[in-house]
């Protein structure tokens, strides 16, 4: 059985101060995009133990659930003109694999 462990940011997605240039200047821009279509996710890591891999989770609204996956190089915020067309869903984003 694969160990996940779980934590999360605060919402909404905020970009912490220790994060390299590269990776602040990508969250300032993912930030500014919710905000222009006036979500507020909240995001989560999963550590998928012995695969050693990691999974962000972004999560958008409340109601019925719905699961969002991309099949190209990009990642969450893609859905996000989409998911501000369905307020009355729990909108679940999860963007690929990644080796820590």
């Amino acid at each position: 059985m694969t160990r996940i462990s779980v934590s999360a940011l605060p919402d909404p997605i905020a970009v912490p101060v220790n994060e390299n240039r590269r990776i602040s200047r990508y969250r300032m821009a993912e930030r500014a995009l919710w905000e222009h279509y006036r979500l507020q996710p909240t995001e989560r890591f999963f550590n998928l133990g012995k695969a050693g891999a990691r999974i962000r989770v972004v999560e958008v609204g409340s109601g019925p659930p719905v699961l969002f996956a991309h099949g190209t190089a990009g990642s969450a915020p893609a859905f996000a003109p989409l998911i501000s067309q369905l307020p009355d869903f729990r909108c679940l984003l999860f963007d690929r694999l990644r080796a820590d």
